[in-house]
């Protein structure tokens, strides 16, 4: 019984494991996906194109918030700004992966 057991369950993985890839081009080639594809592309793309910018003008504020602060309140101000860089430059260099990413998977650059 135990052998009989296994053998059912060994095909039943077996089987699923083989026609994972037939789901996995059904479901890339469905119109639901291509059109999420080109949504995350468009929104990577824009966000590549806008998070310097945004970053640069914060980041100005901030110098200029930090010249009119009082000596004691000028290390906050270094704090922001390093911050400031830190998440402007983060997210410019990952709206830049997940854009080659989409690119690779819908087919851009193969």
């Amino acid at each position: 019984m135990k052998n009989k057991i296994r053998y059912i369950t060994t095909f039943i993985i077996t089987s699923i494991i083989t026609t994972v890839p037939a789901w996995a081009n059904a479901i890339m080639e469905s119109g639901i996906f291509k059109g999420i594809m080109l949504m995350i592309s468009d929104i990577t793309e824009v966000t590549t194109v806008v998070a310097p910018i945004l970053t640069g003008c914060v980041l100005g504020i901030y110098f200029i918030r930090r010249g009119m602060a009082p000596p004691e309140d000028r290390s906050n101000w270094n704090k922001s700004i390093k911050d400031a860089g830190f998440w402007g430059l983060g997210a410019t260099c990952v709206s830049g992966l997940i854009t080659l990413g989409t690119g690779y998977v819908s087919g851009k650059y193969t």
